[in-house]
């Protein structure tokens, strides 16, 4: 199974391969343009901007590519234990760690999911727990320059 957002706006609209891809280059180049600024200020940053930097980038590596199949997000654990190392060490407030668990909760429970209900369903709700994550991770880090600043 397919896991990018390439792949999850075809299975919606099998008819149009091109908005698919279309869809999964502003994906790409939106994940970059966010993502730039937090790299350009990487040296300077806090270790723990640094780890969700890094764990923010590969979360979302595995949505704005064009060809990621499902064993290929083996990679996000080392994102999700990055989070977790930082919200650990940064002793997050309670409602941020709880959202964390249910995010990486729903994350490993739509891996599960077989291909038969994924093709019934036309939408591959793994796709969209890996977004999840990765807007968490995003807007973690986004907390952590603001707190740095």
């Amino acid at each position: 199974m397919l896991i990018d957002v390439n792949h999850f706006v075809r299975r919606m609209n099998a008819s149009n391969a091109r908005l698919s891809v279309f869809i999964a280059a502003a994906a790409f180049i939106g994940v970059v343009a966010l993502l730039a600024r937090y790299w350009r200020r990487f040296d300077a940053a806090t270790v723990e901007e640094r780890q969700v930097t890094w764990a923010v980038t590969i979360t979302a590596s595995m949505l704005a590519n064009l060809y990621v199949t499902a064993y290929d997000s083996a990679s996000i654990v080392a994102g999700a234990l990055l989070t977790a190392s930082v919200m650990w060490r940064q002793r997050a407030e309670v409602r941020w760690t709880r959202r964390f668990y249910a995010i990486v909760a729903v994350v490993y429970l739509t891996a599960l999911i077989p291909a038969p209900v994924i093709a019934y369903l036309r939408v591959h709700l793994y796709t969209l727990a890996i977004a999840a994550l990765a807007v968490f991770q995003y807007r973690l880090l986004s907390r952590l320059s603001k707190m740095s600043a």
